[in-house]
């Protein structure tokens, strides 16, 4: 699933959007040669394509070298939201790991 699409209380900061998608990143993944970041699947689906070159640099890509970025994701989640429904009236907001299910 590419990134998170809520409506975000602030705008964020560029690290924390999928070059790919443009949305927060949903369970980033770092490419360790490059260091640039993309959610697991919209670099999953990249690579499906055949390409195995590193969407922002074109640097050749090894899976072995693409790990799970934990610090991002903590940054990602603790983002502040609102409800979809803010514009019918809803005024909840919170952090987006407040809505992540175990």
């Amino acid at each position: 699933m590419p990134g998170y699409d809520y409506k975000l209380l602030e705008r964020p900061r560029r690290r924390v959007l999928c070059p790919l998608c443009g949305k927060p990143m949903r369970e980033p993944v770092r490419v360790s040669t490059c260091g640039h970041r993309f959610c697991d699947t919209c670099l999953q689906e990249f690579l499906s394509e055949g390409v195995f070159k590193c969407p922002e640099d074109q640097l050749p890509l090894d899976y072995a070298k693409i790990y799970p970025d934990p610090e991002l994701e903590a940054q990602v989640l603790s983002l502040a939201i609102r409800c979809i429904h803010s514009e019918e009236g809803c005024r909840w907001s919170g952090l987006i790991r407040h809505l992540q299910v175990g």
